[in-house]
């Protein structure tokens, strides 16, 4: 099974801060999964973005929900289900059957920080021939109220469904090296010999994204982190010709 995972900056306006989709990548990304994933089982996920960073860090609901602040919290629900809808529609339009699944409606995290996975809806629909299309979300928190479930983290709860690669697709080419050069490869061990700024993507995330692919890779996954630029971008990560490959 493969996940691939839009990210946010990648597919909104997330420097800008105004909540607006870039159609054409999400097009073109759309008949590349039509074309070259035809037939995989697959997980689509896309990150907030513009939709659901800038409010959640505006009321802090990073840090959990505060009492009399339940109307924010809804607020970043719905901006990021429009999103997810929008994207849905336009993949709908290019002939890719996805079937929007809020992370928040299959995820909660208990009291101990576990994130529990209910995953018989999104196991149901890959066997009727659906993609499921979910994103990073607010998720009910037993202890803080909510949660913040990033679409890097998701893949670590869908192993039990047979997950064997994943791709994150993002808005620079791969993870860079110190001389800002794209590595084919990246480890554990170079993580520590790269500077901080050489492993930033536009949002601060990439170091978070590589924490997650090592703890995916650990598990037996392929993992390849990747900028999309143009139609068919995707077929030359899944050749390896583009993009930063995990290494344990």
């Amino acid at each position: 099974m493969f996940y691939l995972k839009l990210g946010g900056s990648l597919i909104t306006e997330k420097r800008s801060g105004e909540q607006r989709v870039r159609d054409q990548v999400v097009r073109d990304i759309s008949r590349d999964v039509r074309d070259f994933l035809h037939g995989n089982d697959i997980v689509l996920a896309h990150g907030a973005g513009s939709f659901g960073h800038i409010p959640v860090a505006k009321y802090g609901l990073d840090r959990g929900l505060s009492k009399g602040h339940e109307i924010e919290a809804s607020e970043v629900f719905v901006s990021v289900s429009r999103l997810n809808c929008h994207i849905s529609l336009i993949m709908q339009e290019e002939g890719v059957p996805v079937v929007p699944v809020p992370a928040r409606s299959i995820f909660y995290r208990e009291r101990d920080g576990h994130v529990i996975a209910h995953l018989e809806t999104i196991s149901e629909l890959l066997r009727r021939g659906f993609i499921p299309l979910t994103h990073g979300d607010l998720i009910a928190d037993c202890l803080s109220g909510v949660y913040v479930l990033s679409a890097d983290e998701i893949p670590l709860y869908l192993l039990p469904l047979g997950l064997k690669e994943v791709i994150f697709l993002t808005d620079v080419p791969g993870v860079l090296g110190p001389d800002g050069r794209v590595l084919d490869v990246v480890s554990e061990d170079d993580v520590v010999k790269i500077e901080s700024r050489a492993v930033k993507d536009v949002t601060g995330s990439m170091l978070g994204k590589l924490s997650r692919a090592f703890q995916l890779a650990h598990k037996g996954v392929k993992v390849i982190i990747a900028g999309y630029y143009n139609r068919g971008d995707l077929k030359r990560i899944l050749d390896g010709e583009v993009g930063t490959k995990i290494v344990i």
